[in-house]
């Protein structure tokens, strides 16, 4: 009789961490190719400083991949959306990166 309860309560032990488990999932965000494109702009504004002085300092490939790879870190974006985040933030806060962003970010957008 022990043993059989010792067993159950091991059994509703187990079942409910896996619910748990389920219910907060791994705990880091999901890369998704679906953001909308309200958040990206949204994304694109706020991190229009960041991403000018990043290019300010490394004007080159490196530093737009290191802006898109800071976009993706805090946002869990996919790569794609936030190349677009980096292109629509240079395009609107320093259009000067902009030939640069274009060789690295496939169909960025050109000067307003």
């Amino acid at each position: 009789m022990l043993i059989t309860l010792t067993m159950r309560m091991a059994g509703v032990l187990l079942a409910g961490s896996g619910i748990i488990a389920a219910m907060f999932g791994p705990g880091s965000p999901r890369a998704s190719a679906d953001t909308p494109q309200e958040e990206l702009q949204r994304l694109s504004v706020r991190y229009a400083y960041t991403t000018c002085v990043q290019l300010t300092q490394y004007p080159n490939a490196q530093g737009v991949d290191a802006a898109v790879a800071d976009v993706m870190d805090r946002n869990g974006v996919s790569r794609y959306d936030a190349e677009q985040v980096v292109a629509m933030s240079v395009r609107s806060r320093c259009p000067q990166f902009l030939p640069v962003v274009q060789q690295v970010v496939p169909g960025a957008p050109g000067p307003a």
